[in-house]
């Protein structure tokens, strides 16, 4: 029992993690303020130290995680790839348009904060870890996918969010948000996949990926955690309807972004390749959300406030997500019981067929055997011909 225990929160410690730092947030906001405050001027303008390292941390692990084989994985699947690096980088962030014309319960970053997470790559970690679910034989091509998109997202990200904003009252340079991700994001993965080339460090990695994993969230949630602290207060103000309206929002977006992606079930491919590519174009990259929202000013908007739909966005896909793939899963087990069934079938026949071949080989052993007398029988009879043959011998020369 502890076991199944462990395990499930191995499986799901993203959900703990977020709801901890996020209660830890709200209710110890002291240290959190005091990182947030942390900054350093830059030529490129000012960098927040806290924040900064930690999204730097997230995706220097995520290129660690990178491995040659899933390279060569995802190249054998180049229909799936590019389809899942269209819809994830050009067709979904379409969406993003409309939370910014939608007023939720009079917040203005409510509806700011899903624009942003719409207009993100996809997930990194729970993404492939659903798709290594519902669909193992796509499980490195869910991870390199996720990892693609996210890269090249630095280039793309930006871009999509200066068009979304540009109907808003918020100030956005495209270039700078660029190169803030370039610096927090891209260079980072770049240099842990270089961290390969040390000896012995490719093993390390693929040893204690689930490791990896784990400690890429926890910095996660403490971005999480230090980013809430600093809004605390006006996230405490939002009521009971704002939430309601955040988690329902999230919702309904989940589910557009799933029929969106609908036509992706026609591709000629592997069932788990198609299963993957619906997976990843239907999900959001809360770590690039939240290395997004650090580099707003946070005097044009609440960062607090701007994280709650991106955390809410989050959780919702995880959950309605993991309801899917555990469809996906009761329907697979049934397949191979079926499988099964078939096979045994088949063996049972198989018995039956040779037990059948066996007793008609039996019932014509004794008729072979009893004619080998009839045979020994005759000779008696050929020999008794010799005296007879003999016999004849005196008529003939009686005459």
């Amino acid at each position: 029992m502890a076991n199944v225990f462990w395990r499930f929160i191995a499986q799901q410690h993203l959900i703990f993690f977020l709801a901890i730092a996020f209660a830890c947030g709200l209710k110890f906001p002291k240290f959190g303020e005091m990182a947030a405050d942390e900054k350093v001027d830059t030529p490129y303008g000012e960098f927040k130290v806290v924040t900064g390292l930690l999204v730097v941390m997230i995706f220097f692990i995520t290129g660690m995680r990178i491995e040659v084989k899933d390279v060569a994985a995802t190249i054998k699947a180049p229909l799936a790839l590019i389809v899942a690096l269209v819809l994830i980088l050009c067709v979904t962030p379409v969406l993003s348009i409309a939370p910014t014309h939608i007023p939720l319960a009079g917040v203005k970053e409510m509806g700011l904060g899903f624009a942003i997470f719409l207009a993100v790559p996809t997930s990194l970690t729970s993404g492939p870890a659903l798709v290594s679910q519902g669909a193992p034989k796509a499980a490195t091509f869910g991870v390199l996918t996720s990892i693609a998109s996210n890269m090249i997202g630095c280039f793309t990200v930006p871009f999509v969010i200066k068009l979304v904003f540009s109907k808003t009252d918020v100030e956005l340079d495209a270039v700078h948000l660029g190169l803030k991700l370039g610096a927090t994001v891209l260079i980072p993965a770049i240099v842990g996949k270089c961290m390969h080339v040390v000896p012995g460090m490719s093993a390390v990695t693929h040893d204690f990926k689930a490791a990896l994993i784990m400690g890429s969230n926890f910095f996660l949630s403490l971005l999480v955690y230090v980013t809430v602290s600093k809004s605390a207060a006006a996230v405490l103000a939002l009521g009971s309807q704002q939430l309601d309206y955040a988690i329902a929002g999230a919702a309904a977006l989940h589910m557009v972004l799933w029929l969106m992606n609908l036509f992706v079930w026609l591709l000629p491919v592997e069932k788990d390749f198609r299963r993957a590519v619906w997976l990843l174009a239907s999900q959001k990259s809360f770590a690039v959300a939240v290395a997004v929202i650090a580099a707003f000013d946070d005097q044009t908007v609440n960062h607090g406030l701007l994280l709650v739909p991106v955390v809410m966005g989050q959780l919702v896909q995880l959950v309605l997500d993991s309801v899917v793939v555990g469809c996906w899963r009761g329907q697979d087990a049934d397949d191979a019981d079926v499988t099964q069934l078939r096979e045994v079938m088949v063996q049972s026949q198989q018995k039956k067929e040779a037990r059948q071949a066996a007793s008609t080989s039996k019932s014509s052993k004794p008729r072979s055997s009893s004619q080998k007398p009839r045979s020994s029988s005759q000779k008696p009879r050929s020999s008794s011909q010799k005296p007879r043959s003999s016999s004849q011998k005196p008529r003939s020369s009686s005459q």
